[in-house]
């Protein structure tokens, strides 16, 4: 069976960021050399960055490579047409399937004349703003150099210098003054650190933003930062700490509100990541009673996000009803666009090999006996590879039992509740005992006037018999 390949609108998609995201997020699209997206991917970061960034280092990169793709499609065109109507026949299925393998992609003539505008002007662009720094440290004006460092930051950034625009931003750390700065210089750091894939460096610049004064009355700065701290600790592989810090994220009470936090947001995520980074941590992590409470629930601050991806709103409630099959295949079916996800494409896998894994858990959870011919059609698989599903959890210690393999059935091992409860009870019980006689010696202490003092300095020169004598 051939590969199911991604059904993303890159239009739509990239439209969704701004700043350098957009065209981030199409190279890596592009980087996954699928024939049906790559061209179209490479075009989309070329035209994005001749038309909003002064990167022509990267713009050259992509031209080039955008040429390139183009040539070898061309050549695969005519190797078709020579090898007669079945290629050709393919390939027209192929472009009825996937519409964004449009041959409308042509070779992109390179600008040479913008690259040479834009490398002079950003020349006398960096002496200027360097020279003005320097003024700045000479007349030591604290704000005025914050400023500076931060202007140099930013074009730096254009110019996709990204070593160059952090130390600048961290620089500003030393003149801030108020909260403001602290949270601005912070913003900064996190949004060059997320592109460098410095998520030690993100997490630590969440943590600083967090601690700066008057953040809480600022919901919107607050969600961004719980977004930031889950994407660094979903790239991780921390999926439970990635959970709950998505889960407390809220699109807010009304639709300006939603708008400022797209906003905010678009230069790192979407708000339909969001939905979909954390449902699927919480799918993977989240306890039956969490997934209610922290996502389900019209209650939930999450519920929001889950309403603007109906898809992933189906599979959770799916999951949480117990339709597994349902929630699994759809999960299956989205799996080649989540791929071309960059903070997903590492995760992906796991993630619903975790979820997956989950589902026959908490399938086998109420019975001693399960029938694999019974769960097998449950989950619509083969009772073979079900049972080698079933001895891996049975292997890592996720769920105790035995697979009759000539029967077909899982035997799980059931604990004895009442023996459990009795043991509780009687370690409960010893306890109270302990506390019983502190209580009862105490007592007895206060009522023959004894005190006993803590060892001080002095004491602790003392020998055993002076020692004694401490106690009145």
């Amino acid at each position: 069976m051939a590969e199911a390949r991604p059904s993303v609108d890159l239009e739509a998609y990239c439209t969704r960021y701004a700043g350098r995201a957009c065209t981030i997020r199409a190279l890596f699209v592009a980087s996954k050399k699928d024939p049906s997206t790559e061209r179209h991917a490479l075009s989309i970061a070329a035209a994005d960055l001749r038309a909003n960034t002064a990167d022509t280092a990267l713009y050259t990169e992509v031209v080039s490579r955008l040429n390139a793709a183009c040539a070898a499609y061309a050549s695969q065109h005519m190797m078709d047409v020579q090898g007669g109507t079945a290629n050709m026949a393919a390939r027209q299925t192929s472009r009825d399937a996937h519409p964004l393998s449009s041959e409308a992609i042509v070779p992109q003539e390179f600008d040479e004349q913008w690259v040479k505008e834009t490398d002079t002007r950003s020349r006398a662009q960096l002496e200027k703003l360097e020279a003005e720094l320097n003024g700045y440290k000479t007349n030591q004006i604290k704000e005025s150099i914050r400023m500076g460092h931060n202007d140099l930051g930013d074009f730096f950034v254009r110019r996709g210098l990204l070593e160059l625009a952090l130390r600048n931003y961290i620089k500003t750390r030393d003149y801030c003054v108020t909260s403001k700065h602290i949270v601005q210089m912070c913003l900064n750091v996190i949004r060059v650190a997320m592109e460098m894939r410095e998520f030690s460096v993100v997490e630590n610049y969440v943590q600083r933003a967090e601690q700066a004064p008057d953040v809480l009355n600022d919901p919107i700065l607050v969600v961004k930062l719980s977004c930031c701290a889950g994407l660094a600790s979903l790239a991780k592989g921390n999926y439970d700490r990635a959970a709950f810090q998505f889960a407390s994220c809220s699109l807010g009470p009304n639709e300006e509100h939603t708008e400022g936090l797209s906003e905010s947001l678009s230069e790192l995520v979407a708000l339909d990541d969001v939905a979909l980074y954390g449902g699927l941590t919480a799918l993977a992590t989240f306890s039956r009673e969490e997934l209610d409470s922290k996502v389900i629930q019209p209650t939930a601050p999450f519920r929001g996000f889950l309403e603007i991806y109906p898809e992933m709103r189906e599979i959770i409630n799916d999951f949480h009803n117990s339709r597994y099959s349902s929630a699994l295949a759809n999960l299956e079916g989205m799996l080649p666009d989540l791929k071309m996800d960059m903070f997903l494409d590492k995760h992906v896998q796991k993630l619903c090999a975790m979820i997956r894994a989950k589902a026959l858990l908490q399938y086998v959870t109420p019975y001693t006996v399960v029938d694999l011919n019974v769960m097998a059609s449950a989950f619509h698989t083969h009772v073979t590879g079900l049972s080698a599903e079933l001895e891996n959890l049975i292997d890592e210690n996720q769920m105790a039992g035995r697979i009759d393999v000539n029967c077909a059935i899982l035997h799980r091992k059931s604990i004895n509740s009442r023996a459990a409860m009795l043991n509780q009870a009687l370690m409960h019980v010893q306890d109270c005992f302990i506390d019983l006689e502190t209580a009862l010696l105490r007592m007895h202490m206060n009522r023959a006037n004894l005190e006993i003092k803590g060892h001080s300095a002095r004491q602790d020169g003392m020998n055993g018999d002076e020692r004694e004598l401490a106690i009145e």
